[in-house]
C-alpha cells in the first residue's frame, strides 16, 4: 500500500509542477488528479481503518511463545459474548464453567 501512496504523492506532485510552470492543467489532467486524491484518500482510510481494527482485536491480548495471538482468549472471548445472550441463568452458568475451565488450560 506505501508504493501505491508513493506513486500517487509523484503523480500529484508532477501534476502540481506542471500546473505551476503551465499555469493551468488540462480538463484530463484535472480528473487524473480527482482520481489519484480519492483514491490516496481511500487508501488512507482502509489503512485507518485496518490499524483501528488491529488494535481494538488485540489490545491486551496475550501472546504464545512463537507471539501468536493466543486462540484460547479468542474463544473465551466469543464464549462470554455467547454468554451475555443466554436465554436463560442455567445456561449463562454453564457458559461460565466452560469458559472457567478454558481459562484454567
Amino acid at each position: 500500500m506505501h508504493k501505491l501512496l508513493d506513486y500517487i504523492n509523484t503523480e500529484l506532485e508532477d501534476l502540481e509542477s506542471k500546473a505551476d510552470r503551465d499555469g493551468s492543467l488540462t480538463m484530463s489532467e484535472i480528473q487524473y488528479a480527482d482520481t489519484l486524491l480519492h483514491m490516496k484518500k481511500n487508501l488512507l482510510k482502509s489503512e485507518e481503518m485496518s490499524d483501528d481494527y488491529s488494535y481494538r482485536s488485540y489490545r491486551g491480548r496475550k501472546r504464545d511463545a512463537r507471539g501468536r495471538y493466543s486462540a484460547r482468549e479468542d474463544m473465551t472471548d466469543q464464549m462470554r459474548d455467547m454468554m451475555k445472550d443466554a436465554p436463560d441463568e442455567q445456561t449463562r452458568q454453564e457458559f461460565q464453567r466452560f469458559i472457567s475451565k478454558l481459562e484454567r488450560m
